[in-house]
């Protein structure tokens, strides 16, 4: 009788791990949401990516990360302006002036500023959605410098409205939307 209730205390230990392991990555992925596809390319095997996946999670828990104060806001919402003002007259510079404007928010924010690259890894664990959009706004960007009369006028404001997407998430009190 000990041996079958000690038997039955490990398969449901072993039953409950299995299930505590699943949901944690289960819970990981949803998290990142359309940003694995991203982690999946730069990772060869699907464990590298779950390794992956929660260090950038434990990066980012460490960030001291703070909102936006009432000052830089006004700040950042004035070169915005400027952003969609120079869109009309030059898209390719309005992207790239988008681009640079979210990476002063992220250092502003308390991202690590050294690296934009870093910073758009980190993001991706509280703005994943967000951050795919801004991931094809900068493919637009690039493929607009080096031939700006093969990309459609509406490729190049979907870029822009991906790039104010982030910038309105950054910028934002917590729980509001200024911009969009």
């Amino acid at each position: 009788m000990t041996i079958l209730f000690t038997l039955v205390i490990v398969v449901v230990l072993v039953v409950a791990a299995a299930g505590w392991a699943w949901y944690g990555k289960r819970n990981l992925h949803v998290r990142v949401g359309p940003e694995l596809a991203a982690a999946v390319r730069n990772y060869d095997r699907r464990q590298q990516v779950n390794q992956g996946l929660r260090r950038r999670r434990k990066q980012h828990d460490a960030l001291r990360l703070k909102t936006v104060n009432a000052t830089d806001r006004a700040y950042y919402a004035t070169a915005w302006n400027e952003v969609r003002s120079d869109f009309l007259d030059d898209p390719p510079l309005a992207l790239n002036g988008a681009e640079r404007l979210i990476g002063n928010v992220l250092t502003t924010r308390g991202y690590p500023g050294g690296d934009r690259q870093e910073q758009f890894t980190l993001l991706s664990d509280e703005h994943a959605d967000s951050l795919t959009g801004f991931r094809a706004a900068q493919q637009t960007s690039r493929r607009a410098v080096e031939d700006p009369a093969t990309i459609p006028a509406e490729d190049l404001r979907r870029a822009l409205r991906s790039y104010l997407t982030l910038f309105d998430e950054l910028i934002a009190d917590p729980g509001t939307k200024t911009y969009s």
